[in-house]
């Protein structure tokens, strides 16, 4: 647990979320708020190759996107694509999308694959739900369907693969009422 004071306050930065001092899990709005200060004060440049992973994936799951990002940019410029960023990049995919940017996660993941031949399960979904993003449904069903043949198939249970697939189906809906 990190103690960071902000505005005032006291605040402790934890794996899953931030506290205030009296222990108790903040609302989003105010959470992200805290948490963006918080990783924007972090000199990520100054950490080793482990702890700066472990920065883009706390930063990312605490929803401040934007640092993530960023020290994961870095990351890779310093370190290498295949290194140090396989484990993060369907977070980092997700993280384009997230702050508004679906052609950075498709432009990124296809890098991914393309540079470092680490072709995922997460990464695909994420990319395809970044084709959603910006209305390609063709290319969407192309990569959850590639998504799909790396998960080995299996039950039509409610993970992101499948929740990406509805996604499709109801925008091809939507496209076809719109067309009649």
């Amino acid at each position: 647990m990190i103690r960071f004071e902000f505005e005032g306050n006291v605040y402790f930065i934890t794996k899953t979320g931030v506290v205030d001092e009296h222990y108790c899990l903040l609302n989003d709005a105010e959470g992200l708020k805290v948490a963006c200060a918080y990783y924007s004060s972090v000199p990520y440049h100054e950490l080793s190759e482990d702890d700066l992973l472990d920065y883009v994936r706390q930063s990312a799951k605490a929803g401040a996107f934007k640092n993530a990002l960023a020290a994961y940019e870095y990351g890779i410029k310093k370190y290498s694509l295949y290194s140090f960023g396989k484990s993060a990049m369907p977070t980092i995919a997700a993280g384009y999308r997230r702050v508004g940017q679906p052609e950075k996660a498709i432009e990124f993941a296809k890098r991914c694959i393309r540079d470092s031949d680490l072709c995922s399960v997460p990464l695909l979904t994420s990319m395809a739900a970044a084709f959603c993003d910006v209305g390609d449904l063709d290319n969407a069903k192309k990569y959850c369907n590639l998504a799909y043949a790396l998960q080995g198939g299996g039950p039509g249970y409610k993970n992101e693969l499948s929740l990406v697939y509805c996604r499709i189906e109801k925008l091809e809906n939507r496209g076809s009422r719109g067309s009649k």
